[in-house]
């Protein structure tokens, strides 16, 4: 287990008709609201799949790379060799990573280069820093989605952590609406391509990436995100970075149409810090 700390401490588990269970702790700094969701444990399979559509409510036109893993311990996030003062493409991180399936994972700084808010990475601690943000993970047998204060990280092991920013979809409805992340902001509607990490009902693990351009407000808010993965199957789904970072790499190859500099061209890969990563053997 990680570090314990001192705090005054409430915890309350509710266990769901789905099996999943939401838990709620209180410490001095703020309070967890998270879910778990028991993890698949299939046979290592890998779906990759191109989809595209309208958004119900909106009617603008969508296109994405979904990307599913009937295990979900074939699924980490990982970072380049030289960690988080390095920025590398996603395709080069997935490369020396074996990754079959891999986008852009965490938010991060560009100058100096730097990886924002919680990450663990196959058990071992990048960084705490206790963020407020929406977290996914996992935990033993579970994947962990929700709000961590520093009393359930330190009470808690993970192999895999990392803060995002946006709650999408909670227990299988669209969740932007009651998210820590302020609705009426300018990120929560601003029109972007987007990089999402969700988990289904049954635990399968969900990556997508949703193609668009900045400059032209193209790509949806995480209004209409949160709708596409409702759409496509999420029961737990979280905003990770996006806009020019959103890039899906598939056997080595580019499978979406990255915009480096939020430009319609040229189309090319932005340097990153952290990445998705799932494997199919």
């Amino acid at each position: 287990k990680h570090p314990k700390m001192f705090s005054m401490l409430l915890l309350v588990v509710v266990a769901t008709s789905s099996g999943s269970t939401s838990g709620h702790i209180s410490d001095t700094s703020f309070t967890s609201d998270f879910d778990l969701v028991l993890g698949a444990t299939g046979p290592q399979s890998l779906t990759v799949d191109h989809v595209s559509g309208n958004y119900n409510s909106t009617g603008r036109p969508f296109t994405a790379v979904v990307a599913t893993s009937a295990n979900f311990a074939s699924f980490s996030f990982a970072l380049p060799k030289n960690g988080c003062t390095e920025h590398t493409t996603v395709q080069q991180s997935a490369a020396e990573l074996n990754c079959t399936f891999a986008s852009n994972a965490g938010f991060f700084g560009f100058t100096p280069p730097a990886c924002n808010g919680n990450m663990i990475l196959d058990s071992q601690i990048i960084q705490l820093p206790y963020a407020t943000n929406v977290n996914f993970g996992i935990t033993g047998s579970s994947i962990v989605v929700g709000y961590l204060n520093s009393t359930t990280i330190n009470e808690t092991t993970y192999s895999q952590l990392l803060s995002a920013n946006g709650w999408l979809v909670r227990q299988g409805e669209a969740y932007i609406n009651k998210s820590r992340l302020a609705n009426n902001s300018h990120f929560s509607t601003e029109k972007a391509p987007r990089t999402v990490i969700a988990a289904t009902q049954d635990g399968k693990i969900m990556v997508v990436v949703v193609d668009g351009i900045e400059k032209t407000k193209e790509g949806p808010d995480l209004f209409e995100l949160s709708e596409l993965m409702v759409h496509l199957g999420a029961y737990q789904a979280v905003n990770l970075d996006g806009g020019g970072s959103s890039t899906a790499i598939y056997r080595g190859q580019v499978a979406n149409r990255p915009t480096c500099s939020d430009e319609p061209l040229p189309v090319c890969m932005r340097p990153v810090t952290s990445i998705t990563c799932l494997r199919d053997e």
